[in-house]
């Protein structure tokens, strides 16, 4: 197994001397992002041309060319973070997410596409250019060449987002390191995973040059809170955190259990269509209602400015269209309590699922855990320490800089974590390769995915576990192949589990259970077997150089599994109902069935697509007869009371 080096409390990092050993860690968030460096554990938080640390996650495009980061530029894509793991029927069912993107998705496309001018592209593809241009900001600002990263997620993110969000920071030029939820980051900051260090010297240090977090830290210190802490130190933390996160956009909370240095995130909660921005709009509201004032962008510009001066002062007058626009503490507090109580009644839901454990200490994330309401609310309704010490809106992006710094450091004192060094995965049909175990995972681990037949009576199922990154199993090693009996079942009806867990010793089991039958098959392997480290060097290098391209394979197979799928049901059901239609009519339907199989032959993906139109157009009223004949025969020789 490839070893990673942890530093162990008190051990301190070398200089790095080459540009290889330089890992940045990135924040990617629904409104802003930002990218972060760690050398011996002193932050430094990149600024970009436009002088912002918090960078806009809004893309526009320009010309030829897209824009990033630009909050004032009309017509920009916003939130992009939300489309991550989406089809296109997730958003079309969630009404506000809808309402945000419909004007720059394609509502006719199979797949979920996003539109700039003329151009039709996949979110990953659109999401890259956030990542490129942090990328971009980096390397000018260091005058360094970056090439890795950390990459936070959210807890909550499944296996299609997570891949979603390492394939655009791939298309952008990163080699990812790993993938770390956003709630584990936070703790990391606040050095959680140690046992006995000196946490608020460190924090202050690592600010070094950030003067004015400094002073708040040392200021805290010397409250009852940084007391309490003082005593949790010197027992070691250990115990359940709750991460309150309240970003622009949404609002998370993430239950975490920590045991010698491990994390674990045992429960997730939150609302994706709730944040910062709501209070925002109750301000603006406020002041129309009371000023007689009509909603503009300027005019939500200055709620924001409002809020955030709410927060370290008791009053705020600010002055728009000739008019003094007033708003104290108690009226602010009481025109957002709903909206925190909201917060706070999805805290208790959370803690709810993991059956109420004893709560060692909340973590603030997001500008607006700045609201004293919400630090008052969660003290009076948890009674437990609240660490706010680090800038709520950097404390992730500073836990991701100091794992990507731990991941490329080598340090004599030091804790050895293996993990893999390769993804691992089986083959799906048309060449896919379907990762269930994610490189740089760290182990034990066991994964587990679900699948099922894709033709009738299918009676075996033949699977093929490969190793590497790429998105097609020819360009992947082969590591095992083994065959699972099934029951005959209609397609779809099959429910085959299929489980990859790898031990401490580096060894991978994979076993497939169908759930229907009980029948089961397990095959156990080593996974770097037979691999050198310069061999798995050379299928990183081949798997980044050759991602957008294998992204565009991987679209065609799945477009060509899916107008096979087309084919094979219409002629099953022709064969099982063949004198629906006049002669004429299926003449067309078997002309349109010999184009679309042509149109697969082409390897044409707009080809096939728009092919595929064509057929279902033309089959549909095949597929009317059909369902209608149905109907008549189901209710043939049946009195009305009958059918109920």
């Amino acid at each position: 197994m490839q070893i990673i080096e942890i530093s162990e409390a008190g051990s301190s990092n070398q200089h790095k001397e080459h540009d290889n050993d330089i890992a940045v860690g990135i924040d990617f968030g629904t409104t802003n992002s930002l990218i972060a460096l760690s050398n011996k554990q002193i932050i430094q938080i990149i600024i970009d041309d436009h002088g912002q640390e918090l960078i806009p996650s809004v893309i526009a495009f320009h010309g030829k060319d897209f824009i990033v980061g630009d909050n004032d530029i009309v017509n920009n894509l916003r939130s992009i973070k939300r489309l991550f793991g989406k089809k296109l029927s997730d958003i079309q069912n969630n009404p506000a997410l809808f309402a945000l993107v419909k004007d720059y998705i394609d509502l006719n496309s199979q797949i979920l596409r996003i539109k700039f001018a003329e151009r039709l592209m996949t979110v990953p593809e659109v999401a890259a250019q956030i990542f490129l241009y942090l990328k971009q900001q980096a390397t000018e600002k260091l005058n360094l060449e970056i090439k890795k990263a950390v990459i936070t997620v959210p807890a909550h993110f499944n296996d299609a987002a997570r891949g979603e969000v390492m394939l655009a920071a791939k298309i952008a030029g990163f080699e990812v390191l790993r993938l770390i939820a956003e709630p584990t980051a936070a703790a990391y900051a606040y050095g959680l995973n140690k046992n006995i260090p000196d946490i608020f010297q460190e924090l202050a240090r690592r600010a070094s040059g950030e003067q004015a977090e400094c002073s708040q830290t040392y200021m805290s210190m010397r409250s009852p809170e940084a007391r309490q802490r003082q005593h949790l130190k010197d027992e070691g933390y250990r115990g359940c955190y709750l991460v309150y996160d309240l970003g622009g956009g949404t609002f998370d909370v993430s239950i975490l259990n920590m045991q010698t240095g491990i994390f674990q995130v045992i429960a997730t909660g939150g609302d994706n269509i709730l944040g910062g921005d709501d209070i925002d709009h109750l301000v603006m509201k406020y002041f129309c209602d009371k000023y007689k004032l009509v909603k503009s962008n300027e005019l939500i510009k200055l709620a924001k400015k409002v809020k955030e001066t709410l927060s370290v002062q008791n009053k705020c007058s600010i002055i728009y269209e000739e008019k003094i626009l007033e708003l104290n503490i108690e009226d602010f507090e009481q025109l957002i309590s709903p909206l925190v109580e909201r917060t706070i009644a999805i805290t208790k839901d959370t803690l709810e699922q993991t059956n109420n454990p004893d709560i060692s200490g909340i973590i603030l994330v997001g500008g607006s855990t700045r609201i004293p309401l919400i630090s008052k609310s969660l003290r009076q309704t948890f009674n437990t320490t609240i660490f706010s010490d680090i800038n709520p809106d950097k404390a992730v992006v500073w836990g991701a800089a100091l794992q990507a710094e731990n991941l490329t450091s080598a340090n004599v004192n030091s804790l050895l974590i293996d993990v893999v060094p390769l993804s691992l995965g089986i083959e799906l049909n048309g060449g896919i390769t379907e990762k269930i175990i994610l490189r740089n995972s760290p182990i034990p681990i066991s994964v587990n995915k679900e699948f099922t037949t894709y033709v009738d009576n299918q009676i075996s199922m033949k699977l093929h576990v490969v190793q590497g990154e790429r998105e097609m199993v020819e360009d992947c090693r082969s590591l095992a192949k083994f065959e699972l009996k099934l029951p005959m079942m209609k397609a779809g009806g099959v429910r085959a589990e299929v489980t990859f867990s790898i031990d401490a010793d580096g060894i991978l089991s994979v076993s497939a259970l169908e759930k229907n039958s009980g029948i089961s098959h397990d095959v156990s392997l080593k996974p770097s077997y037979g691999l050198n480290e310069n061999e798995i060097t050379e299928i990183l290098e081949n798997a980044y150089q050759n991602a957008a391209s294998d992204h565009n394979k991987k679209l065609l197979q799945e477009t060509i599994i899916h107008t096979k799928s087309l084919i094979y049901n219409i002629e099953n059901a022709i064969r099982e109902t063949p004198n629906i239609l006049a002669k004429n009519e299926m003449e067309k339907i078997d002309t349109v069935i010999n184009t679309l199989k042509e149109a697969i032959d082409s390897n044409d993906r707009d080809y096939i697509i728009e092919c595929s139109k064509t057929f279902e157009t033309i089959t549909e009223h095949f597929f009317y007869e059909r369902l209608n004949n149905a109907t008549l025969d189901l209710l043939k020789g049946k009195h009305i009371d009958e059918i109920n």
